[in-house]
């Protein structure tokens, strides 16, 4: 996690992911035949020696055996940018001498007003114990922006739960609870994030972070429900003003992915995501400082 104190003159290089959000195989086989066939033609294979091989340096895993029936945007979209993940809360993960103080609001990962009500932490903070109540009309009281300091009471002891090991990091939106891993030598310390973003950031990174619908409000999302983002660019903004714009219904119309505008020469498609990701890349100000790039492409949402 350390940068290197030596002088390279090659600077870092770029990060580029693109998620494409959650679809069965099929979908993608029949609506993403490019990608499908390019990721197989560099699938990973096993070697007779045991090891690993890749057509031309380029590796795709295929996990042919994991499947799952309903949403898991968030759990995956956590468990790539972090490493932790998303589950669904159990008390058994608990030893029964851990004393759980829980009420109707951090069960849900708020906080309790002194009149009783459940106030949610401002964006991109979160209850400073998961399993604790707090009762406070202030949110500096219970709330808190910093990865939490490791704490063994609130690590899952269950072996048969795949969180085993992890920590309780928050709790909601919802019913989600995240885990993440602890470090050994960061004891009775707070942790390094493992958010990808904050990691990019000390590394001296330019971040973009890339939904393709407005998210504001949304409990659908993973960033500043569960961890805070503060990327240097962010498209979500221009969705959010093609929402004022053209009145779009959230709930109901979801995102228009592919926009055009008239020329000289006849209607151009655009990306707007791509787009801005290749403007980035381009840009002759930036030239010598590496960019970390995200972009959760929602193609397969975009029915039309």
């Amino acid at each position: 996690r350390k940068l290197s104190t030596s002088v390279s003159s090659t600077p870092p290089p770029n990060v580029v992911f693109i998620e494409v959000d959650s679809g069965s195989v099929a979908y993608a086989d029949r609506h993403l035949p490019q990608t499908r066939a390019f990721l197989k033609r560099y699938k990973m294979r096993k070697a007779p020696n045991g090891k690993i091989e890749c057509n031309d340096g380029v590796c795709s895993p295929d996990f042919e055996y994991f499947s799952l029936n309903g949403p898991n945007s968030v759990a995956n979209q956590i468990g790539a940018l972090s490493g932790c993940v998303v589950t669904r809360f159990h008390e058994r993960c608990f030893s029964s001498e851990v004393k759980l103080q829980q009420d109707k609001c951090s069960r849900g990962g708020m906080f309790t007003s002194l009149a009783g009500g459940c106030l949610v932490c401002p964006q991109g903070s979160f209850l400073a114990d998961p399993l604790s109540t707090c009762k406070s009309d202030a949110a500096v009281d219970c709330c808190t922006m910093n990865f939490p300091a490791i704490n063994s009471s609130r690590t899952c002891q269950d072996p048969s739960r795949y969180e085993f090991g992890l920590q309780l990091f928050r709790r909601g939106p919802r019913r989600h609870a995240t885990f993440c891993q602890t470090s050994k030598h960061h004891a009775d310390s707070f942790l390094e994030s493992p958010w990808l973003f904050d990691v990019a950031k000390e590394f001296g990174y330019v971040t973009f972070f890339g939904d393709e619908f407005c998210y504001i409000g949304s409990p659908f999302v993973a960033q500043d429900n569960i961890f805070p983002l503060s990327p240097d660019y962010e498209l979500q903004k221009l969705y959010c003003r093609l929402k004022e714009s053209r009145q779009y219904n959230f709930s109901a119309l979801g995102p228009r992915l592919c926009a055009s505008q008239r020329t000289a020469s006849g209607i151009k498609p655009m990306n707007p995501g791509l787009d801005f990701i290749r403007e980035i890349l381009n840009a002759q100000e930036l030239n010598r400082t590496p960019k970390f790039i995200y972009l959760n492409a929602m193609a397969d949402h975009d029915y039309d």
